[in-house]
């Protein structure tokens, strides 16, 4: 069925490519391809990307099927919060990756054209390069999230977030420079989300403890629902 849905989700939103494709090229202006089929391939690719993001909510739903009767009924309510969360955030990142850090990076790389140097961008090295851009943020942008599941399991604790926070700084730093192509405005566009979004994880954080602080002690289970 998942299958089938991204498919059904490509074949609609394939007639529509040469118009995202114009619009994701908007900050590089006139892109090339420099082999018969490649612009073909790349308005597949924009295709399959779009597919992915439409068919991602029932895909999560498909996730939480599968793993819902093995949960406790708490487990199942915190599952049908999460998965929502997190497309949320993984749409936020994508859409912040394309309406903000691409037109950025781009304007930085090809300031570096000059009399004896001509941009000459590759339309599919172009989506790929989107995409990557696309993904990076959007799992970048699940750290709230794997925060707040954290602390509402226990594992960590706002204190400890807090006591780690220059740690945390420095490892954003390696994790942008580890994502993003070798410079320093696209390893800064990640870095500093990332410490923006690691704060607001923080405050998730607290307010998962305070929730947990403040539940009733769980009356012991037997087992797992069948």
């Amino acid at each position: 069925k998942a299958g089938g849905l991204l498919l059904l989700a490509w074949l609609l939103i394939y007639p529509s490519s040469g118009a995202l494709l114009a619009r994701l090229s908007q900050p590089a202006g006139k892109l090339v391809f420099l082999a018969p089929a490649e612009a073909f391939i790349a308005q597949v690719q924009v295709s399959f990307w779009g597919a992915v993001l439409v068919a991602l909510p029932y895909l999560l739903y498909q996730v939480w099927q599968f793993t819902a009767a093995g949960l406790f009924p708490t487990e199942q309510r915190a599952i049908v919060l999460i998965l929502p969360a997190a497309y949320g955030l993984f749409l936020s990142g994508a859409v912040f990756a394309v309406g903000v850090v691409m037109p950025a990076m781009v304007k930085f790389f090809l300031a570096f054209a000059s009399a004896t140097l001509t941009p000459v961008l590759s339309v599919e090295r172009y989506v790929s390069f989107a995409a990557g851009l696309m993904l990076s943020f959007g799992l970048s942008f699940q750290l709230p999230l794997i925060l707040w599941v954290l602390a509402r399991a226990g594992i960590v604790s706002p204190a400890l977030l807090g006591t780690a926070r220059r740690y945390v700084i420095v490892l954003i730093f390696i994790v942008a420079a580890a994502l993003t192509p070798p410079d320093v405005v696209s390893q800064l566009l990640l870095a500093l989300p990332l410490c923006v979004l690691y704060e607001a994880g923080v405050w998730a954080a607290r307010c998962a403890g305070s929730r947990r602080r403040a539940a009733p002690a769980p009356r012991e289970q037997t087992g797992r629902p069948a």
